[in-house]
């Protein structure tokens, strides 16, 4: 079982932005709090991957996620519940959006599995010939397939 694991902001986002190319330095995230995602909760543990929770913007209800990997088996349904809590339910967002290089076939199919939906490619965002995919999920869509399905299966 994977163990989410906050308070370690600035080692988690330079973790997570020297995994991830279009970001290359932790100070390109602006203001930003991360999580991360370990075997354990010792520095002994594993790290799996970082949330990184950036460009909040509370007057208009969105911010920006970025994740980083090194392992796949940080994803299940709990993990993902459990991290885009804070942007749903601790910042009171209504739209949370990742951007995708669009070379970058298996993170998108990571995130649209996830729940999240392509609505833009912007040219040329990451330098001439590497577009952008901007995706986006609603809090709608999460309260439905994370929490809503769970109370079914209770019930």
């Amino acid at each position: 079982m994977a163990h989410i694991i906050f308070g370690k902001d600035q080692m988690f986002g330079a973790w997570a932005a020297a995994r991830i190319p279009s970001v290359g330095t932790i100070d390109n995230f602006g203001k930003f709090v991360a999580a991360g995602v370990a075997t354990g909760q010792t520095a002994n543990d594993r790290l799996l991957a970082v949330c990184v929770f950036h460009e909040f913007y509370p007057r208009w209800g969105h911010c920006q996620v970025s994740m980083a990997s090194a392992d796949p088996r940080w994803v299940s349904k709990q993990t993902v519940k459990a991290l885009l809590s804070v942007p749903f339910l601790q910042y009171r967002c209504h739209t949370v959006r990742v951007t995708i290089a669009h070379t970058s076939e298996r993170t998108l199919r990571l995130v649209k599995h996830l729940g999240f939906k392509p609505e833009a490619t912007l040219k040329d965002y990451f330098g001439r010939g590497s577009h952008a995919i901007i995706c986006r999920m609603g809090y709608g869509y999460y309260e439905r397939a994370y929490w809503k399905t769970e109370e079914a299966k209770a019930a």
